[in-house]
């Protein structure tokens, strides 16, 4: 009898590891092109003739190269960042153009000269003057205008920055979550493998923001860090992402993270990184240069002109003023 038993629980630990086997390789299989997933293997081992020779799985494994991915996560961020540069940029260039186009500010200031040397031929023309006055009228319309654009994106960059926030935020809680559920799984279940296959999605999540460092202690939980060094998340304990607008800058937790600020234990890449370098260094410049722009105008028509008292605005004004 005791023998039967041994054959009936033998056969049954074999259809038990033959189940998680099937379950296994079907997932592989269905989930082929799903984005995160990780294929899987079933690891076995067998008792001894003397303990009835039973089928047990040991683990079940993911098929990954923990190198393979920090470096895929760190280009995602590399990707990320260039993307959200040329998104900001392509904003503003599409209303400033080409030199060669005829609503761009060169084109305004090319008609405005061509208008003024028909003026200083032809001095007494009605229409050489009310040209003269027509193109000062659009250069500044141009200006403008293209002043107001980069407000606008420089207002959207903002708000960019307070979703991606939110979206990184979101995730670090998520990951946070994971963690706790990854510490009470079975080493070596198939729950265990499928958690970490939602950790990875999400680290991919947190690295097309900002690039990152990952760590995994002995029960499977992850540990997530800024390129610097800075905690994101340790186990269960979240240092939230907060931004702050008056000063432009960005912290987790207590520790500022503000890309492009030296000293701090930030990082360099992804669409953070991107929309920071877009507020703190590429906009500024495009509005030095349309200022520059403006400046040089004003003064120069100021000077030029003769007949103004000092003090007083010429052709082209600081907003109705003289030049401050």
């Amino acid at each position: 009898m005791s023998s039967l038993t041994s054959a009936l629980t033998t056969a049954r630990s074999g259809l038990d590891a033959t189940q998680v086997w099937s379950e296994v390789t079907s997932n592989n299989i269905a989930n082929t092109n799903t984005q995160g997933y990780v294929r899987k293997e079933v690891n076995f081992s067998t008792t001894s003739v003397g303990q009835g020779g039973a089928v047990q799985v040991t683990d079940v494994q993911r098929d990954v190269n923990t190198s393979l991915d920090q470096m895929y996560w760190s280009a995602s961020s590399q990707v990320a960042t260039q993307q959200a540069i040329y998104e900001g940029v392509q904003a503003y260039t599409s209303v400033l153009g080409q030199p060669s186009d005829q609503m761009s500010p060169v084109t305004k200031l090319t008609n405005l000269q061509t208008a003024f040397d028909t003026l200083a031929n032809s001095p007494d023309s009605a229409g050489a003057q009310q040209g003269a006055l027509d193109a000062a009228k659009a250069m500044a319309t141009s200006l403008n205008t293209t002043s107001g654009t980069l407000n606008e994106v420089k207002g959207e960059v903002t708000t960019e920055i307070k979703y991606n926030v939110t979206d990184v935020n979101q995730a670090l809680y998520k990951i946070a979550a994971l963690n706790k559920q990854v510490a009470a799984s079975p080493s070596g279940s198939v729950l265990l493998a499928n958690l970490q296959d939602q950790l990875g999605t999400l680290v991919q999540t947190v690295a097309q923001q900002m690039n990152v460092q990952v760590s995994t202690d002995s029960t499977g939980q992850l540990s997530l860090y800024t390129a610097g060094g800075t905690t994101l998340v340790q186990g269960q304990q979240v240092n939230d992402l907060r931004y702050d607008s008056p000063s432009g800058k960005l912290y987790a937790g207590s520790q500022e993270i503000t890309p492009g600020t030296t000293g701090v234990r930030g990082f360099t890449d992804g669409s953070l990184a991107g929309l920071f370098q877009l507020q703190n260094t590429i906009l500024p410049t495009f509005q030095r240069q349309l200022d520059n722009l403006a400046a040089n105008l004003i003064q120069g028509f100021q000077a030029q002109d003769a007949s103004l008292a000092p003090g007083q605005a010429g052709l082209f004004t600081d907003a109705g003023a003289a030049y401050n």
